[in-house]
């Protein structure tokens, strides 16, 4: 219907201008090295992206940059946020000593052939 529509449009328009995702960016020694942003994509606050450069690894970089992510998206009124993360990902460590905990394991499918 048209208030649907009209609805789902200024839905659109406020996550817009309330900045719907933020990108966060690392330095080490000046240097841009580590990034991660969140999206409040249909108001729920996930982490997407999160990478260091090699050479820069294990200088608490991501660290940093994943404690200011989570400070804002609380600081905006969320009481939550969440990240994607393959098991096994050695990342998971990192995650656990900032306080995240598995909420589910999931798998990936497809249908057809990606002809990659």
């Amino acid at each position: 219907t048209l208030d649907h529509v009209l609805a789902r449009g200024r839905e659109r328009w406020d996550e817009q201008n309330a900045r719907w995702y933020q990108y966060y960016l690392g330095r080490l020694r000046g240097e841009p090295v580590s990034g991660a942003y969140v999206s409040l994509w249909e108001r729920v606050p996930t982490i997407y992206g999160v990478a260091t450069m090699p050479p820069a690894r294990k200088h608490g970089v991501a660290g940093h940059v994943l404690r200011l992510l989570v400070r804002d998206t609380l600081e905006m009124g969320f009481a939550w946020t969440c990240l994607y993360v393959a098991v096994g990902n050695p990342a998971e460590l990192l995650y656990k000593s900032l306080g995240f905990t598995p909420l589910l394991e999931q798998s990936t499918y497809q249908w057809g052939d990606p002809h990659w």
